[in-house]
Parts: structure tokens; C-alpha cells; sequence
């Protein structure tokens, strides 16, 4: 098993390039997820999202385009990056996601 800190280190990667594959995928461009993973490293970005209230916008707009396994949430619940987060960030994310689709079928 990859030590915890290479993963984090690739889940950073992963996310600094999120914004380039959901321009690429469907024309949206992330710019508030940009600046933050410009800033911090992408669990704490992961993280500080998954800990507001309420969905983000970038979030909304995926789900709007059909891209809902581009949002955070998505990439968090990902069998490789479970380890990252804990169950209660695990489940926020599981239950966003299971909402927001349940809401746009």
C-alpha cells in the first residue's frame, strides 16, 4: 500500500487538473476551484468543500451538464482516494451525490 502521503500528493494532481478535463469535457470552467487549488494543497481544498453547508455552484453546473463525476464529490468517493477523507466527509459527499441526481432525474 502507497503511504498516505503519496496519495495525497497524486489526489493533488488530480485535482489541479479537474478544472482543465471539465473545460475540455463539457466547456466549464471551475474558476473558484482553480484559485483554490492554486492555493492549497487539493485534500484540503476537497476538505474545506465538503465541509459548507450546501453544494457548491460548480456542482450545480455539473449535474446541469451531465458531468456530475467531475464534481469533488464524485472524485472523493473514488475507491483510491477513500482513505484520504474520513466517514463523515465520505458520506457527505455519498449523500450530495445521490441527492443531486435523484433531484435532476
Amino acid at each position: 500500500m502507497k503511504s498516505i502521503h503519496v496519495l495525497a500528493d497524486a489526489f493533488d494532481r488530480m485535482m489541479v487538473q479537474l478544472p482543465q478535463r471539465t473545460y475540455r469535457r463539457c466547456g466549464y470552467r471551475p474558476t473558484y476551484l482553480r484559485a483554490m487549488v492554486a492555493e492549497q494543497h487539493g485534500v484540503q481544498v476537497a476538505k474545506m468543500l465538503l465541509a459548507k453547508p450546501v453544494t457548491s455552484s460548480g456542482f450545480m453546473e455539473l449535474l446541469l451538464r451531465g458531468a456530475v463525476d467531475l464534481t469533488v464529490e464524485a472524485l472523493v468517493t473514488l475507491p483510491r482516494w477513500r482513505s484520504l477523507f474520513t466517514a463523515a466527509e465520505l458520506a457527505i459527499a455519498e449523500s450530495r451525490l445521490q441527492s443531486m441526481i435523484a433531484q435532476a432525474a
